[in-house]
């Protein structure tokens, strides 16, 4: 007879706490430099705008940056992320990267 256990849960090995939400400010923001930040070529595109608008990066305001998402057409149905992390409770703490599609 082969011994039951009950109370054993077993994880997946390949649950990576994939988190998917529709764009809001705090996302659009941190996609905003995440991408200003990167080595794409859409870095330049962002820069431009920004310099165009003789603002700091202190100073974009978040009906800014969803302006020039949305011009740009970079603002996607959702992002994604991989975070196990309640958002509404620690949102300014959590460091990860956004993902637009995952696959």
């Amino acid at each position: 007879m082969i011994p039951v256990c009950t109370n054993l849960h077993l994880t997946s090995p390949y649950d990576f706490k994939v988190r998917r939400e529709t764009p809001n400010a705090f996302l659009s923001r941190k996609y905003f430099f995440q991408l200003l930040y990167s080595d794409f070529g859409l870095a330049d595109l962002l820069r431009e705008k920004i310099l165009q608008s003789s603002l700091s990066e202190e100073e974009l305001s978040d009906y800014f940056i969803d302006e020039v998402l949305n011009s740009l057409e970079l603002i996607p149905e959702y992002f994604y992320f991989f975070s196990d992390k309640d958002l509404e409770s620690e949102i300014s703490q959590i460091d990860f990267e956004i993902y637009t599609g995952i696959i």
